[in-house]
């Protein structure tokens, strides 16, 4: 795997309240990743909030 460089995560939600991915902040570009256990990106955000110092943070519900 290579390595990247993950500064920021974000959960992002639909208008209804419900999480609907994760923005991150990958290599000093912004991703925006779905919700798949499969997904290498989504494998890897997880990771990086469960190392001590990183913070997943929530964003607010959108206003329709």
């Amino acid at each position: 795997m290579i390595e990247r460089n993950i500064t920021a995560v974000a959960k992002y939600f639909d208008f209804d309240g419900n999480l609907a991915g994760y923005r991150a902040t990958i290599d000093g570009a912004t991703c925006h990743i779905p919700i798949d256990t499969n997904n290498e990106d989504y494998k890897e955000i997880i990771a990086w909030g469960e190392q001590s110092g990183n913070t997943i943070t929530e964003d607010d519900v959108p206003t329709p």
